[in-house]
């Protein structure tokens, strides 16, 4: 069995490789060369957050889940699963602890592995997962559910083994890596009996009784935050309080067991207050502690730690104020909920977004009036004279910090490798249309562009439209343009062009909106609404429940498919698409180098890259998008009896009006859409090869005519 092992250099590159799982744990029984997992966790308890450790990108990381490969594209990418679920143990202090909680986990039998994480107090256990007929699943998206389910199951089982000490019931994922980790004695199971779960029908009847259907699926989701550096942190708070506690200890030499003693309780909030953890943080370790003793009271609790933290900071604004001043209440409230929560204002979204301020995982949720009804009950219940309205002025208010899902990915993107990841992305796609990688290039840069707002005036108004038959996973190249951060709720493949406002909305909160089955799209619809929205900058639109309406920045972009060649309607607006015809599958087995692909989109965008096609290029778009042109019987019976001349030796010159009514003459009753004079003389215009004069207030064209009945 391998595992995978990645690290980056000092020049910031990816290594991957991997190493056989009996030689991984002869590895971990002694530190690296330059003792850097020894030097992080001298270093952990003096740092606000592991990640600002000098080296910690250093740190290797590992990955016995599953074994990576790297692709062309430099992305590592799932290749083989090997049957094991990872379970994480945090907050272990001492090695006799640590110790005891690895024994404990080898009492199983289907535990492959126990030994002790990189910060020294954690605990990493593995263990051997199968279907119930003995075998894993491979297909990788397979994996991520049998994966989680099995973890699901596994941590209730561990938890009764190792209490009172609990594994992070949440998890990453099969692909998490985590840092290489140092223990002289792992235990080792060199024959574990392997748990088998039967994954499938458990996933069956969740997804049964969730009703998810595919239009549910588009509808944005909230962001929710990573879990892992939380949880990180919460160590280090642990280790604060745990150092207060023995502090408290010597100065009142009572027993923590006695620590709902009010000397005892009142000394150790003063000491959490001086040691600076945040007062709602405090809160939470003191009351994890206690919550199991007899006679504890939450509010009691609450009170002694706001009397210490008021005393300590000297907060005149503090929650034990005196009522009853000028703007005391809503002082009081603001202290009590920043204390208490976070909040921020979901830019996309358009709403305000709140969590637990702890490091304890809480996920973002969107805030609603039954939130506010309780965080209007937990002020009341605290003696602070107010109401719902107050509470959500201050949400309302520019207290609560903006932020943008789009803007903190695109900060956090890597250093662009030099190398040109969008056209290699773009060659993925079989095709004979040698400029393809080049306009591909053009409207991803487009895209981006369109998320940052660079341009105020123009929208991005290209649109891939790839053409083929069905099966060649034209769907799946467009879902994974998106990283799964943005993709989970900034694509959608299922919006409907019937109904101008949910359009709107969506271009105001969408990232990408696939326009999937473009010939469903009525010519009428392209050459009105469609093709008014693909070029604005901005769109307007009144939101549900409003009173007026409002103009909301537009972030998708549109790429489109269909299975028919002939779809473009409007000759004019042809300029807007890049029609290619795919020639063969679609290669998606390989996920997308996407911290790469944005980061080559912002750095070529801050060097002055052109996003939008120049007079030439459009030029020879649209004589290249001739060929998707949706011909009308009219055009096509008048290519039947006429053809353009050359010269006038040759040819004849007539009016629109002329030709259409010898083109109904000839075609009679085969004809049987007659398009008015004016729309007939635009789709004239669009022959390659017409010649068009004005002659008496009217154009002529030089035509030759064919053999008539």
């Amino acid at each position: 069995m391998k595992y995978t092992r990645l690290s980056y250099g000092r020049d910031g590159v990816l290594r991957l490789s991997t190493i056989e799982d009996k030689r991984f744990y002869l590895r971990i029984r002694r530190d690296t060369s330059d003792c850097i997992v020894g030097f992080f966790r001298n270093d952990l308890p003096y740092l606000s957050d592991p990640k600002t450790y000098r080296r910690y990108k250093e740190l290797p990381r590992i990955c016995p889940a599953v074994e990576m490969q790297r692709q062309a594209n430099g992305a590592p990418a799932f290749h083989h699963y090997n049957g094991l679920v990872v379970l994480d143990v945090k907050g272990v202090i001492g090695y006799a602890e640590l110790q005891a909680v690895k024994l404990r986990a080898m009492s199983l039998p289907f535990t492959v592995a126990a030994f002790i994480g990189c910060s020294g107090q954690s605990v990493k256990i593995l263990a051997c997962v199968a279907r119930p007929d003995g075998s894993v699943p491979q297909d990788e998206t397979e994996v991520k559910d049998f994966y989680q389910t099995a973890h699901r199951q596994l941590v209730p089982i561990y938890n009764a083994i190792i209490a009172p000490h609990t594994v992070v019931p949440e998890t990453p994922g099969p692909s998490h890596a985590f840092l290489l980790p140092f223990d002289p004695e792992p235990c080792l199971n060199p024959e574990p009996t392997v748990s088998h779960f039967n994954v499938t029908c458990i996933a069956d009847a969740t997804a049964a009784s969730s009703g998810t259907t595919d239009a549910l699926a588009a509808v944005p989701r909230p962001l929710h935050e990573e879990r892992s550096p939380d949880w990180e942190r919460y160590e280090i708070y642990e280790r604060t309080y745990e150092e207060c506690v023995r502090r408290t200890r010597e100065l009142t030499k009572i027993s923590p067991i006695d620590a709902m003693n009010t000397a005892f309780l009142s000394e150790l909030s003063r000491q959490l207050a001086l040691a600076g953890l945040p007062q709602e943080e405090a809160f939470q370790h003191v009351w994890q502690h206690l919550m199991y003793k007899s006679g504890t009271d939450e509010g009691a609790v609450r009170a002694t730690l706001e009397a210490a933290y008021a005393e300590v900071i000297n907060d005149r604004h503090s929650i034990i104020a005196k009522p009853g001043a000028v703007g005391a209440d809503m002082r009081r409230l603001i202290r009590l909920l920043e204390q208490r929560y976070v909040f921020r204002y979901n830019v996309i979204m358009g709403y305000a977004e709140i969590r637990r301020n702890t490091t304890a995982y809480s996920p973002w949720t969107p805030v609603t009036k039954r939130t506010v009804a309780d965080l209007t009950l937990e002020a009341r219940m605290n003696e602070i004279n107010i109401w719902d309205n107050d509470i959500q002025r201050y949400i309302d208010s520019n207290r609560v910090r903006s932020y943008s899902m789009v803007k903190d990915y695109l900060q956090n993107c890597p250093k662009w490798d030099g190398r040109d990841h969008i056209r290699e992305l773009a060659r993925t796609v079989p095709t004979r249309t040698a400029q393809w990688p080049d306009w591909f290039h053009t409207w991803f840069l487009g895209m981006v562009a369109q998320w940052q707002h660079r341009n105020i005036r123009f929208g991005n108004a290209l649109v891939p439209l790839l053409i083929s038959r069905q099966g060649y996973h034209k769907s799946d190249f467009c879902r994974q343009l998106l990283p799964p951060e943005l993709r989970s709720w900034g694509f959608t493949d299922v919006l409907s062009m019937a109904e101008e406002r949910p359009v709107l909305q969506a271009m105001a909160q969408m990232l990408l909106i696939s326009l999937d089955e473009f010939n469903q799209i009525s010519p009428k619809r392209q050459e009105g609404f469609l093709k008014n929205i693909i070029q604005m900058p901005v769109v307007k639109v009144k939101r549900p429940y409003g009173r007026h309406i409002e103009e909301m920045p537009r972030f998708a972009s549109f790429i489109a498919t269909t299975n028919l060649p002939d779809v473009l309607s409007d000759p004019s607006g042809s300029r807007r698409f890049v029609g290619v015809y795919v020639d063969g599958d679609i290669d998606t087995r390989h996920t997308p180098n996407h911290p790469q692909l944005f980061a080559q989109a912002m750095a070529e965008l801050d060097e002055g890259a052109r996003y939008w096609l120049d007079a030439e290029e459009t030029f020879v778009l649209m004589e290249h998008n001739r060929q998707f042109q949706m011909r009308s019987d009219a055009l096509s019976f008048f290519l039947e009896y006429f053809a353009p001349a050359k010269d006038e030796a040759n040819g004849v010159w007539m009016t629109a009006a002329q030709l259409l009514s010898e083109v109904k003459r000839q075609a009679g009753a085969a004809m049987k859409h007659i398009p008015t004079v004016i729309k007939f003389a635009r789709e004239l215009r669009s022959l390659p090869d017409i010649q068009v004069r004005a002659a008496h207030g009217s154009d002529r064209y030089l035509v030759t005519i064919k053999e008539w009945k």
